[in-house]
């Protein structure tokens, strides 16, 4: 039957008739850009690959349709409950969220925090005074835990912002990751792989910056202001070479050298300092203690050191592993390190000593050899 002219005029209705200068009767709260309710990754997950699989596996949860049900005598599924409950479940969780995104959003926070709570926002009556139904739903995250209590972080749709709230125990659903001992703890195998993916983020982003890594060598000493606000100013010159030109060329002063490392230097155990090394370590060292090694010996033997370290025989008893400096063998054995002359040692080190500082095993033994080598030319005489 159709609806007459008038009465279509009475009833209709159209978002967009009337609404040109947004006017309302009441204020609409603050105003954002990004929906303040979703939920936020700690530790940088959100750059990480893990996110995907933890959205991967969210969704397959939320797949599964989760109902409020009545069960017989013998705990057999019977009937369907029609209550606010199970709309919130499969409809409408809150005013933000459907059912199936509540619950991915459960699943979701839960793998990323270890424990979350699922929390009865709206109520027809206080859940302390006895049983009662349930409204809305939100996701909480748990701050600090009491006897009794915890302490969430939940989103206030009435404030439009997250609001730190303290409810009973008894109230909440608190829900933690049957995984956590392998996924949220502070060592886990999670988190160890995490921090593996963030460093290798890390070095993607190094090897495709672009960056030359060059060291200019110029032809005069810069001691003074004036010389280093000169080198300064040539060194900005030859950047806007570099990044003005169309195939990155550039040149420089027949006077001028320039060296380019083949990798830059990883920062480890010193902070920002400066001190003096050589153009050898420059091009050669991996990590900043080497460029405190003060010549190319001391960096050869410190090169071979680590080689054996490193190796996959170095925990065995009868590893094998022993090579010659100055006339004397270097050997490991018990988580030391041995430096022998025709099978005495003379010399040795702990393993964890020169991980920790190996500089410093690096110099005592090239001065115990040095020794040695003087008793030997002695005893000659």
């Amino acid at each position: 039957m159709e609806i007459a002219f008038g009465s279509r005029l009475k009833h209709a209705w159209n978002a967009f008739l009337g609404n040109e200068t947004f006017g309302f009767r009441y204020p609409l709260g603050p105003s954002s850009s990004y929906r303040p309710d979703r939920p936020i990754f700690s530790r940088g997950n959100e750059r990480s690959i893990i996110t995907s699989v933890y959205n991967r596996i969210a969704l397959d949860a939320s797949s599964i349709a989760i109902q409020h049900a009545r069960l017989d005598e013998d705990g057999r599924f019977t009937e369907v409950i029609d209550s606010s409950l199970n709309s919130c479940l499969s409809l409408e969780a809150n005013l933000d969220q459907t059912g199936r995104a509540f619950i991915q959003d459960v699943v979701m926070s839960m793998l990323d925090e270890g424990c979350v709570a699922i929390v009865p926002t709206d109520t027809d009556i206080d859940p302390e005074n006895g049983s009662y139904k349930i409204e809305k739903l939100r996701v909480g995250k748990v701050l600090e835990w009491y006897p009794q209590h915890v302490k969430l972080r939940v989103y206030n749709e009435q404030r439009g912002e997250k609001q730190d709230i303290i409810l009973p125990k008894s109230t909440v659903a608190l829900v933690e990751n049957p995984f956590f001992a392998i996924m949220n703890e502070p060592n886990s195998t999670m988190q160890r792989l995490i921090r593996k993916l963030n460093i290798l983020d890390a070095i993607d982003e190094q090897s495709g910056s672009g960056k030359l890594n060059l060291i200019i060598q110029l032809p005069y000493v810069i001691k003074t202001e004036a010389r280093r606000q000169q080198a300064e100013k040539r060194r900005r010159d030859i950047e806007e070479q570099l990044s003005g030109s169309k195939y990155g060329v550039a040149y420089t002063d027949g006077t001028e050298h320039v060296v380019q490392l083949n990798r830059p230097i990883e920062a480890k155990e010193t902070g920002f300092v400066r001190d003096f090394t050589n153009l050898f370590l420059l091009e050669h060292s991996v990590q900043t203690p080497e460029l405190w090694l003060r010549t190319e010996e001391e960096y050869r033997l410190c090169s071979a050191l680590k080689r054996a370290v490193w190796g996959d025989t170095i925990n065995e008893p009868d590893n094998g592993l022993a090579f010659e400096f100055r006339g004397f063998t270097v050997s490991f054995a018990e988580g030391k390190i041995f430096v022998s002359d025709k099978g005495h040692a003379f010399a040795q080190y702990e393993l964890s000593h020169f991980l920790q500082d190996p500089g410093a095993v690096v110099r005592g033994i090239r001065r115990e050899c040095l020794q040695r080598d003087s008793m030997r030319e002695l005893s000659k005489i």
